[in-house]
This record gives structure tokens, C-alpha cells and sequence, in this order.
């Protein structure tokens, strides 16, 4: 991650050497969280509602459960850091990326501000009773 070899000098993404290392962690660790958090949204959503009717009024009913909400945040999160990175780590790979790394970091970033902004917008009116759209 140096780009002069340099011990603490400023790497390719402009964030220190040890900023790839704590992205390559948070992608081990958003991994982890994905497989536990849609082990736990199949729980909360099919096998713990076992035999119950599957209605509109039923999912708002789930949906006013902050465990629920939280368990569904929390994924939703989780599972866009770690595609975005995944599709960064393919990118680069294919030597698409390393020429804007900036660019492509700001436009990860939009993408998945834009992607997690939907994905509430989907969750909350049913808690809050608020939509940003």
C-alpha cells in the first residue's frame, strides 16, 4: 500500500498504509456479519412465523419490532460494504480501477449512501412513519 516504500507515507488511496489493511478487515468482517444477520432475518421472517398467514398487515406487524428493523439495517449495511467492496476488489483486479483510485472511492461511496438511503426508505415508514421519498 506504500507508494514509495516508505514506512507511514501516504498509500495509493491517499489514507496511509493502513488503510487497505483495515478496508480488507472490514470486508472480512461485514462477511461474518452478512452470514449471521440473513441466518437470523430467515428466522425472524419464515421459520419463527411458521404457519402464520403472510399478509401486508402481518410484515407491518413484524416490521414494529426494533429487533427486526435493527437485524434488517444492520444486513442491509453490511451487505452493501461488503459487494461494493467485492466489486472494487474485482475492478482492480482487472486493472480497472488503480488509475482514479479517488474516483472510485467517491463513487463507491454515492452508490452505496444512494443504495442504503432505498433500502430505509423501505424499512422505516413502517416504523416511523416517515418516507424520504
Amino acid at each position: 500500500m506504500r507508494e514509495n516504500g516508505i514506512p507511514g507515507s501516504k498509500g495509493k488511496f491517499g489514507g496511509g498504509p493502513a488503510w487497505g489493511l483495515w478496508a480488507w478487515v472490514l470486508q472480512r468482517l461485514t462477511a461474518a456479519v452478512v452470514v449471521v444477520t440473513i441466518i437470523m432475518h430467515l428466522w425472524l421472517t419464515h421459520w419463527a412465523q411458521a404457519g402464520r398467514e403472510i399478509s401486508f398487515d402481518e410484515v407491518s406487524r413484524r416490521l414494529q419490532s426494533p429487533l427486526f428493523v435493527a437485524v434488517d439495517v444492520l444486513l442491509l449495511g453490511a451487505a452493501l460494504y461488503h459487494a461494493l467492496y467485492g466489486v472494487r476488489g474485482i475492478l482492480w483486479e482487472l486493472g480497472l480501477g488503480p488509475q482514479a483510485p479517488r474516483l472510485f472511492l467517491a463513487f463507491y461511496g454515492l452508490v452505496g449512501l444512494s443504495a442504503f438511503i432505498y433500502g430505509l426508505n423501505a424499512l422505516l415508514p413502517f416504523v416511523f412513519k416517515i418516507s424520504f421519498f
